[in-house]
Order: C-alpha cells, then structure tokens, then sequence
C-alpha cells in the first residue's frame, strides 16, 4: 500500500515540474533576427547589422565619397525611408551624387618682350573662342598668331585650344610697313600699287581715286559673302563680331546707293535683327562696344567703327557718292584713327581681291586716308620726316 502511494506521488511531482518547464518555454518565445548590410556599391559593404524582424531601422554613419554629396540608402530606385521596420534580411545601396565644381585656370597672354597683355580666367575645358582677347593690331605690323612657346615655333588656335591648365599664350608680330598692307618696304609701292610709286600732293592723291574707281569689277552674291567673312572657323558680322551668318549688311545703305548695288566692299555678313534694326539709317557717335540705335541714327560700336569708317571712305570714291547721306567725314576720320585695320580686315582685303581683283587701299596703307581726305578737327600737328608716304607736317589724334 505504501508503495503504490509513493509511486503515485512521484508521478503528480514529474507532471507539476514538466507542466512548469512548458510553461516556461511558452513565456520565453525563440526571438528572429536578420541581416542588414549596406553597401557603397555593388561589391564593397560598408556597414552590417543584426536586426530584430519588425523592430525600426538602423543606419549607420552617412559614408563620404570624394567629390560627391551623399544622397541615401536604397534598395532599389526608391529610397529606403529611416521610419520604416525591418521586414527581412535586407541589402541596401548608398546613392551619392558629384558635386558641381567649377574649376578656373589662368590663361597670360604676353607678348614679344615676354610682357603680358591680359590675363584672364577659363573654366576647365574652355577653349578661348568666346572669351575676351587683347587686342592684336599694330599699326605697321601683323598679327602672326599666338604660340605656347616663348620661341614662338608651336602655333595654337585659340577658338579651338582647349584649356586644361593655368597657360601662357605668346603673340607674334612681323613689322610691314605701311600699316600692315602688301607693301614690305617703307616708302615704296609695289604690284596692285605700282601707279602710285613716286608720287605725292595732289597727283597721289588722284592716283589713289583712279585706282578705287577704275579697278576690278563689282559683285556680291551670298555665297561670295559668306566666303570672305569666314574667318578662324566663324563668321565675323558687323557690328555684333563672330556669330552664325544671318544674311547681308549694305554698309552704304542699299537705298542710298547708284546704279551698282553690289560691291564686296561694302557687303558684311550681319545678324538678321541687327541688320533689321541698322535699316538705312545713317552712322553716329556713341560710346562702348555694343552698337546703338538712337535719334533715327546707328553707332556701330567701338570695335566695328574704323571696320564702316574704311568702307564708307572707299564707296564715296568708288561711286562718287556724298559722305554726308551715311555720317560725317570727320567722325568717320576719328573712327578711322580709334579703331585701326585688324587682321579680319586684312584677311577679307585679300579674299575680295580674289574675286573682285581689287583692293581697298585704306586697309592695305591706313595713312592713305589722311592722304585723300586730311585729318579730323581734332588733330594737332607736328613736325615729322616719315619713311612711309609724308614729309612734311604728320598730326596726332587728341582724343
């Protein structure tokens, strides 16, 4: 009897103990954990976790990237939000994106003596096509281009050389006399101007209108414009510089014209609405570099007055027409003096002669204009023995 009491008490012990330890188990349930990794691309991690299914989100540290701006964690192409619960294991992607940066290097541009002209600063990669540049006119010199040499041997183009570091430009002149024309020896005429060799006074100055007047022919078609306003890879337009072409420019207005309309001469490549707005009215003073309608009256601009001052001279003899229907003569003396024959002029001067068979001598011997129509107002004179054409009294500008 005792025996059977004990086994019985033992077996309500053994149920009450493991009852417990179920119990037990039931309150402690096995907790699920996942990874979390963060990658900075698609082979290098950056940080890992392990996170409780369904507890928030945690993140490291931003990383930084060289260059970059850090933009956050995704799993795909929608960013993982920071108020999100961790659904499973899960693999995220940092996104960065580059920083804008602008980088500027100095471009020196100096000349024969190694003294600089200007300096300037071009974004990385830039080459010099719209940016300003010194002026390379001489009087009685030419221009032979700019070398990133002190010898002068390696020639570049600034429209198209790219700046990838600070740069020094070299210019290049050649002296011919006669203010950069085709004439190499001062004080003589030679070729196209061989009538003129000897003379002076009067007899000079009829030898130079015979010359205008009875030499060459005249034409004009677009296509011959285009042709000879191309220059360095665009076209230069009147009074707006280098542009796409737009159509032609009568510098003497067409209305105001004789019986021959065209005259490569007097046609510049223009833009379309600047052309509009000039119409045929006629040349003013003014100031600055852009060009001005006002008044009923057009100011080319500082950079294109002695360009119109040079053509406007040479129609007047060509055609035997009155300065007085497109200026004045002395404004277009002053022009002539302020913004002296360009390598653009000279090489256009060049691509008429082409075509044309005749020359404006202002641009080939710029102190024929003083020659032919004397000196503006505002001139002192002075005492000089010229080597050119003078030999007696030469004036000064006074501005």
């Amino acid at each position: 009897m005792l025996k059977k009491l004990f086994i019985i008490l033992s077996l309500i012990l053994i149920f009450t103990i493991v009852s417990c330890q179920v119990k037990d188990d039931i309150d402690d349930p096995v907790t699920l954990k996942f990874q979390l990794t963060f990658m900075l691309d698609e082979t290098t991690i950056y940080k890992t976790f392990e996170v409780e299914i369904g507890q928030p989100m945690i993140y490291p540290e931003d990383p930084s990237l060289d260059d970059h701006i850090f933009i956050g964690w995704y799993a795909n192409l929608e960013e993982f939000s920071g108020d999100k619960v961790v659904p499973e294991a899960l693999t995220l992607y940092a996104k960065f994106q580059p920083i804008q940066t602008t980088i500027e290097y100095k471009v020196t541009f100096k000349d024969e003596n190694k003294s600089t002209l200007l300096e300037i600063a071009v974004l990385k990669g830039d080459t010099l096509k719209d940016y300003h540049l010194p002026s390379t006119t001489r009087q009685h010199y030419q221009f032979k281009g700019w070398f990133i040499d002190e010898d002068c041997t390696i020639s570049v183009n600034p429209n198209n050389y790219e700046i990838l570091e600070d740069t020094i430009l070299y210019g290049k002149w050649t002296n011919i006399s006669g203010g950069g024309g085709t004439n190499p020896n001062p004080g003589e005429f030679t070729g196209y101007y061989a009538s003129l060799s000897g003379l002076s006074g009067n007899a000079l100055v009829n030898a130079v209108k015979d010359l205008i007047r009875n030499t060459g022919k005249s034409t004009g078609t677009t296509k011959q414009v285009k042709q000879v306003d191309y220059y360095n890879g665009t076209y230069y337009l009147i009074y707006d510089g280098n542009g796409a072409y737009g159509n032609r420019e009568h510098v003497w207005p067409q209305s105001k014209l004789g019986s021959v309309k065209d005259d490569l001469h007097n046609l510049r490549a223009a833009n379309k609405l600047t052309n509009s707005k000039r119409s045929n009215y006629p040349y003013t003073d003014g100031t600055g570099t852009q060009w001005q309608l006002k008044n009923n009256a057009f100011y080319p601009g500082s950079e294109h007055v002695g360009d119109v001052a040079r053509i406007v001279l040479y129609m007047s003899i060509r055609q035997n027409l009155s300065l007085n229907a497109v200026g004045n003569l002395d404004m277009f003396l002053r022009w002539h003096y302020q913004d002296p024959v360009n390598d653009f002029e000279r090489h256009r001067n060049n691509e008429i002669y082409k075509i044309q068979q005749n020359r404006n001598p202002f641009i080939d011997y710029p102190d024929l204009v003083y020659t032919v129509f004397g000196y503006p107002s505002n001139y002192v004179s002075f005492t000089y023995e010229s080597p050119y054409i003078f030999t007696n009294t030469i004036q000064t500008y006074v501005a």
